[in-house]
């Protein structure tokens, strides 16, 4: 039983797209680009190619298993043109030139287009079922763009690129906020020399990410992000770009647009351009594990920066996720395989963000289903134990209780407080108390910490440099401490946290629509929960067990620790005895079933469901029907 990787027949060597000298792109207004089409075939001609089986892989599929520390082999710089012009030092005019090719020309078929089939699974029989016969074995030839796909491509300026000061300003930006989580540029493809020609799809994808974290003005006198977005857009849909890899790392790179929440139907929104990527990459094979090879390393790093985006986005929007983990034998990522990645490449803080994000986004998923066991809660909270370790000493936060005086204002520590959100969400969504007379401290305590987090974004003006998830950080966080408004001074307490979260919704809001929404929508969940009346609730003080959740960060960035501890200290609550068989104050039930099952329903406004609705979506329209 055998699935077979089918390699289109090309040319080896990989070229981008070269211009015309005597050709220039001449700016013009963008008109709205809805969408395109073309009649372009590839070549789907089968020859030999790798073998790969259905049979289980070398590395379990369970949750985040650790790679072994083997060497493995990077991906090397792709050869182009010999006549090309440089990437990295174009003349200053915006209109660059290039060799003998007429603009739009097509490019060879790519290697990385080897297309994965496995129909064999279930077609297996004693005779073996071959994939390659399935193709058509006529050579198709190589068709050249037509001229209104020239036309198109010309009217958006597709092939217009900034003068060197702007594209090196650009490219700054995005190795420093973007790049560190989402690393898909290679050294290759910004190499400083005139034998490299750009790939025009990735460097507008790359201005539109990059312009989008940025706030200077001479970017913008250049072009807008929706410029940027709308040449990146015109260039996919024209089909400019044969070459897979790169198709898959531009939709990656247009995840950063997102003009509008998840409470509006977008063709261009981030989970629009995640299900384009994950599609092509399932089509290339990139879920199963392929034979080392020289585009291995970055096969591996596209593959699970896509999951890490699958993982954010479910947690954002709350719905189902386009890669499901028992679909693909991927191994975990290895900080040697970022090794050849753009910028300084810190491949320990990729494998980290990505460990820490697969883990959220399974916790949400399960409640989303409502199928929380004790095992899978015992399970994520052993992951979520062991993860701070696995964390290198150059990403942690001081030792529990010593002063942020010694807290360093590096560059890095940015990366370092990015890091640790959703590991601080994760603890606040897996340490709920599910009955109604309690509130878990834990939920609390860890919006707290993610409140003096966002304490230091405002500090450093670093608010604007942060992708769209972050307002779901906010928005979550609020809600949280949001459960304390029936104890009136806990309540009263936790308003400079709340306060923080305002600030920074706002803020995040000048770039991104959802943070917009989402602030609207906590205020009104605020504003409902006044309206309430007050009923008795009791807040339960950390285990010892959920006090190591958060020894990993300095306690002064919690404001709402002291007052919360001289609560729980003064009104100490008596034993429960359904609390017996838990590891945390949670009431997840002691029997391996469902806890909807279990849980008696909540009697205030918002139960379980509501959460899970508030939380990961826009709720206006939620509340204005309550």
């Amino acid at each position: 039983m055998t699935s077979r990787w089918i390699r289109n027949e090309s040319d080896p060597v990989e070229r981008f797209l070269n211009l015309d000298k005597s050709t220039t792109c001449h700016a013009v207004s963008d008109p709205g680009l809805s969408g395109f089409s073309s009649g372009r075939k590839r070549r789907r001609i089968g020859t030999e190619g790798h073998t790969l089986s259905y049979t289980k892989s070398p590395y379990p599929n369970t949750l985040y298993p650790q790679g072994k520390e083997t060497a493995t082999t990077g991906e090397l710089p792709r050869p182009r043109s010999q006549q090309s012009a440089s990437i990295i030092d174009p003349p200053s005019s915006t209109n660059w030139s290039g060799p003998a090719l007429r603009v739009g020309s097509a490019q060879d078929p790519s290697p990385n287009n080897e297309t994965y089939i496995g129909r064999a699974h279930y077609l297996d029989h004693d005779t073996p079922f071959d994939e390659t016969q399935a193709r058509d074995a006529t050579e198709s030839a190589r068709r050249q763009p037509s001229e209104s796909e020239n036309a198109v491509l010309q009217l958006f300026s597709a092939f217009e690129l900034p003068p060197r000061a702007i594209f090196r300003s650009l490219l700054d930006s995005f190795l420093t906020y973007c790049q560190p989580w989402t690393p898909v540029l290679t050294r290759g493809e910004l190499d400083h020399s005139d034998q490299q020609a750009p790939s025009y799809i990735i460097c507008q994808s790359m201005f539109l990410a990059a312009s989008r974290v940025s706030t200077a003005s001479s970017i913008h006198s250049f072009a807008t992000p929706d410029q940027f977005y709308q040449r990146a857009k015109a260039l996919f849909f024209m089909n400019h770009e044969l070459d897979a890899l790169a198709i898959i790392k531009a939709t990656i790179m247009l995840q950063w647009y997102t003009p509008v929440g998840p409470e509006q139907v977008s063709y261009d929104a981030g989970e629009f351009w995640l299900r384009v990527g994950v599609a092509i990459a399932v089509q290339i094979g990139l879920h199963r594990e392929a034979p080392p090879g020289p585009t291995t390393a970055a096969r591996r790093r596209i593959w699970w920066t896509l999951r890490t985006r699958d993982a954010l986005m479910t947690v954002a929007h709350g719905r189902p996720r386009a890669i499901s983990r028992h679909d693909t034998n991927v191994a975990p990522i290895r900080p040697d395989e970022l090794a050849d990645a753009a910028g300084e490449g810190d491949g320990q803080l990729f494998v980290a963000y990505t460990n820490i994000c697969c883990i959220l986004g399974d916790i949400s998923e399960i409640c989303s289903r409502n199928t929380m066991t004790l095992a899978k809660h015992q399970n994520f909270e052993n992951l979520l134990h062991e993860w701070p370790s696995q964390v290198p000493n150059h990403l942690r936060f001081p030792n529990f209780g010593v002063s942020t005086e010694t807290y360093m204002s590096l560059q890095s520590q940015l990366n370092l407080r990015q890091l640790h959100l959703p590991y601080l969400l994760s603890l606040a969504i897996i340490g709920r108390s599910l009955k109604n007379e309690t509130i878990s401290a834990q939920p609390v305590i860890a919006a707290s910490f993610v409140a003096g987090i966002f304490r230091d974004f405002l500090a450093r003006d670093e608010i604007k440099h942060l992708a769209p998830i972050f307002s779901r950080y906010c928005i979550a966080s609020g809600f949280f401490l949001a459960l304390l408004q029936p104890l009136s001074e806990l309540w009263t307490a936790c308003q400079p946290d709340m306060d923080v979260f305002r600030k920074s919704l706002q803020e995040l809001g000048q770039r991104w629509k959802s943070a917009k929404s989402g602030l609207r929508a906590l205020e009104h969940f605020i504003s409902l929960r006044e309206k309430q009346p007050r009923r008795a609730v009791q807040v339960v003080w950390l285990t010892d067990h959920q006090r190591r959740f958060f020894d990993c960060f300095p306690r002064d960035y919690c404001l709402s620790w002291v007052s919360l501890y001289e609560h729980c200290r003064l009104n100490p609550r008596a034993p429960d005895p359904l609390d017996g068989n838990a590891t945390t104050d949670t009431n997840i039930p002691s029997v391996a079933t469902s806890v909807i099952d279990n849980v008696a329903e909540d009697h205030w406004a918002f139960n379980d469901a509501d959460f899970e609705q508030f939380m990961w979506t826009n709720t206006e329209d939620w509340f204005s029907n309550l």
